[in-house]
């Protein structure tokens, strides 16, 4: 692996019906490199995307979901650039996070599998993972997909995102594959990526301010449908964090029971999900 320059690198955005604040977000990315891919998931609304100069976007005429979107870009450009960068169309990232890499990450290490960085909610004003440590880049097993680089020799190896998944636990799914082979998922102590928080809302319960995730129902037909993959595929090799994901998704659903809309319909999401064979 080399280190990362504008040259090397190019960005992969998967969109559907995008907000007006879209073509600001990536903003920073035009002036450090025109490598910029959209994959757009036949949003309503393509007048956000249609007046975009300098960017290669191409249009579904359906909704294929996020990992057929990043992979159709990792395909077609894979001969093109060593490092793919994975961003959500409301992510905002600060460009230092690549001079950060190739500063505290070593590339002669023959095991580095994907590298992420952390993340700011600006809707929760809180960090994805407070970590009580002041080294610069940790050993993370699993990754979000935003921000998240994908070296070319990694995607040659293990092969591309599960385009099956649709949404949800794609970037667990793929994280756990590299992980399983010995290699290593690392993360940046700094948030470098700003970005919401689903549909967050926050409640008080005995003091304590609880945020809530309140998707829309059918999320959760792919949330536990490939949730059971990966623990089916992965539990012997990487129980703790398989379980570490268990306890996560419990606590999710004792929050829809107590505090979210369409208790049942999540509900019934929940387990038409986990009776279907992926």
């Amino acid at each position: 692996m080399n280190n990362i320059t504008p040259n090397n690198i190019c960005f992969i955005i998967t969109t559907y019906n995008p907000q007006k604040d879209f073509e600001d977000n990536i903003k920073p990315l035009l002036k450090y490199n025109k490598q910029i891919y959209i994959f757009d998931n036949n949003s309503n609304k393509k007048n956000v995307l249609k007046n975009l100069k300098n960017i290669e976007v191409f249009f579904c005429n359906k909704n294929q979901g996020y990992a057929s979107g990043v992979n159709y870009f990792i395909k077609k450009k894979i001969n093109d650039h060593e490092w793919f960068c994975m961003l959500d169309q409301d992510s905002i990232l600060d460009l230092k996070y690549l001079e950060y890499i190739n500063k505290f990450v070593d590339f002669t290490k023959s095991n580095i599998g994907l590298i992420g960085t952390n993340v700011k909610y600006k809707n929760m004003n809180k960090k994805l993972i407070n970590f009580k440590t002041s080294k610069k880049i940790i050993r993370q097993k699993t990754l979000i997909c935003s921000g998240t680089l994908i070296n070319r020799s990694i995607i040659k190896k293990f092969g591309y995102l599960k385009d099956d998944f649709f949404m949800e636990y794609i970037d667990v799914e793929y994280c756990l594959r590299i992980e399983k082979q010995k290699y290593s998922n690392y993360i940046t102590n700094t948030a470098f990526l700003n970005q919401s928080f689903g549909n967050n809302e926050k409640y008080y319960f005995l003091g304590k301010q609880i945020s809530i995730d309140n998707h829309e129902p059918i999320r959760y037909f792919y949330r536990s449908r490939n949730f059971k993959y990966c623990i089916k595929k992965y539990f012997t090799y990487e129980t703790k964090e398989i379980l570490t994901h268990m306890l996560n998704f419990l606590k999710m659903y004792i929050k829809i029971v107590f505090f979210e809309n369409y208790k049942l319909k999540k509900t019934y999401f929940i387990v038409k999900g986990f009776l279907t064979k992926l």
